[in-house]
């Protein structure tokens, strides 16, 4: 499974979008990928709260490829001048860190109550358009 969701992720990187668009993109794949596996495999539910040490240590080289994506599309952003930031590796952590922070509230519907699945990608993408500095703003924002 962890194979596929990094071969859906090297997809994303490889869009032809601007470095904005795709790192939103790139977040929501994620998001919805990981929703997905779960809910095939409904044993992962228990297993995923009850051995947190063992899903980690399986999910550490899709983590590390997630990481990659992220300084790939930073790279790019910063190359093209979208994005101004201080320290890119750091950066790519934070956002990787932060999104798995935010994997079980998707799963169960509790991110943005009330919110459209439209509209959260519009929040999220202009917060990280300021997070990141963005100077070119995209034609979805």
């Amino acid at each position: 499974e962890l194979e596929h969701l990094s071969e859906e992720m090297d997809k994303v990187v490889s869009l032809p979008l601007p470095p904005d668009i795709k790192i939103v993109k790139l977040i929501y794949t994620h998001l919805s990928l990981i929703k997905d596996v779960v809910k095939r495999n409904g044993s992962l539910r228990a297993e995923f709260f009850s051995d947190i040490n063992l899903v980690e240590k399986a999910r550490r080289k899709f983590d590390l490829e997630e990481i990659s994506a992220l300084r790939s599309i930073l790279r790019e952003g910063m190359e093209k001048g979208v994005f101004h930031i201080d320290h890119l590796n750091l950066t790519a952590d934070v956002i990787h860190y932060a999104v798995k922070g935010i994997e079980v509230p998707f799963m169960f519907d509790r991110l943005g109550e009330g919110l459209s699945m439209e509209d959260s990608v519009g929040v999220v993408e202009r917060l990280l358009q300021r997070s990141l500095g963005a100077t070119i703003p995209s034609d979805n924002s």
